[in-house]
């Protein structure tokens, strides 16, 4: 209650940059491609699901493998970092990645998916199945071999910061384990 928090919304890259500047203390944010001047506390695990609409035929399986998929439009997440896993989850599954639509926002993509344009891949699923426009969406693992994402906080090596940066982090940490173990 005695902190004030200012948050900012961007990609990956972007939040590192502002990292590496020092305009933000801390960056929530999955493992990847982090640079070596950036420690990394893995807060949760964050394994790819499959965004799908709520009538879709496969939408009350426990899980679903991306070949199960291919011929459907898929509405791909156009961040660089973003994408480049997800191209990885379909190279590891020998499937073509070839989107319909590529989207820079996850909402976007979510509404999409709920208007019934096509299917989606996520790594964190909200507290909630409706996108935001109101439209209904089912989250369902994806069947796959290829690791899950750590998500976490992310700081600059070596930076001394404030003392309540560590109140902080203990959210984080809180928010973070509440929306993982659902």
């Amino acid at each position: 209650p005695e902190v004030d928090v200012m948050m900012r919304a961007g990609a990956q890259d972007e939040l590192i940059e502002l990292l590496s500047t020092g305009a933000i203390h801390l960056a929530v944010t999955y493992d990847i491609e982090l640079s070596h001047r950036v420690t990394f506390e893995e807060v949760a695990s964050a394994a790819p699901h499959v965004v799908l609409p709520v009538d879709h035929p496969l939408a009350g399986e426990a899980s679903v493998r991306l070949r199960q998929l291919a011929d459907e439009p898929l509405i791909g997440l156009d961040l660089a970092l973003s994408r480049e896993y997800f191209v990885s989850l379909f190279l590891h599954e020998r499937v073509s990645y070839d989107p319909r639509y590529k989207v820079r926002d996850i909402e976007l993509a979510r509404c999409a998916v709920g208007n019934g344009l096509g299917w989606s891949l996520v790594n964190l699923v909200p507290p909630h199945s409706m996108a935001v426009d109101g439209s209904g969406v089912v989250y369902v693992p994806l069947r796959s071999r290829h690791p899950p994402l750590g998500l976490g906080i992310a700081s600059l090596r070596g930076r001394r910061q404030p003392a309540s940066v560590a109140e902080v982090r203990q959210t984080i940490r809180d928010v973070l384990g509440d929306l993982t173990n659902r």
